[in-house]
């Protein structure tokens, strides 16, 4: 059996209608609080830390957007000083 345009029109129409019957409304929430406690996470400074770093921010980057030290940053990052060399004297 062949369609005939008018027919392949009318199952497009039935098709849309279909969909359209079925689309759902977001939900809309119950309460009046900004931010949800279930989508909420909070990072520690470490992890902040490390969250910016592979961003690929600097060290220098992240301690002024944190809003610390760029030792804390460092440490933070797993950074560590090296001591400083000691004088090696031979009496």
């Amino acid at each position: 059996m062949a369609l005939s345009i008018s027919e392949s029109l009318s199952v497009q129409l039935v098709t849309a209608k279909r969909t359209a019957d079925l689309s759902v409304p977001a939900p809309v929430p119950t309460h009046n609080s900004q931010q949800t406690p279930a989508y909420t996470v909070v990072l520690s400074q470490a992890a902040q830390a490390n969250q910016l770093s592979a961003q690929g921010q600097t060290p220098s980057a992240i301690a002024a957007g944190l809003g610390i030290s760029l030792s804390n940053a460092n440490l933070d990052l797993g950074f560590v000083a090296a001591k400083p060399a000691e004088s090696q004297t031979n009496p």
